[in-house]
């Protein structure tokens, strides 16, 4: 299932931008926040079907996001994938481990999103 709303939070403009063409030239609807206060609050009334979270945001991180998201029975089965130029470290089993289902590292290219979108 392609999503038709993608939630990017993500506090760098220029990323949260090009992340949003990519997907709006796919026909994907994007919402956005630039915190992750902002991020929860934006999942929880825009109900998108994929959230993409930077791990390293000025307010909250990335992984207190997540907690919060699956905390919460209003987002906690939307899908989340982060998306980092840190922690190249963090394997795919603590990710999942998380609730994550995937991550992506900044620069990432436009085929490597849509292969995980292509996972949903």
């Amino acid at each position: 299932m392609v999503p038709q709303k993608v939630l990017v939070i993500e506090d760098e403009l220029l990323i949260r931008k090009t992340t949003c063409l990519f997907l709006n030239k796919e026909k994907i609807a994007t919402v956005t926040a630039g915190t992750g206060a902002e991020g929860i609050s934006m999942a929880i009334s825009e109900k998108p079907d994929l959230i993409l979270l930077d791990l390293m945001l000025p307010d909250i991180d990335g992984w207190e996001v997540l907690r919060k998201l699956k905390a919460d029975e209003r987002t906690r089965d939307v899908p989340v994938v982060f998306f980092s130029a840190a922690d190249r470290e963090v394997s795919e089993i603590e990710i999942r481990n998380r609730g994550a289902i995937g991550m992506l590292h900044k620069p990432f290219y436009p085929h490597q999103l849509f292969e995980i979108i292509k996972t949903l």
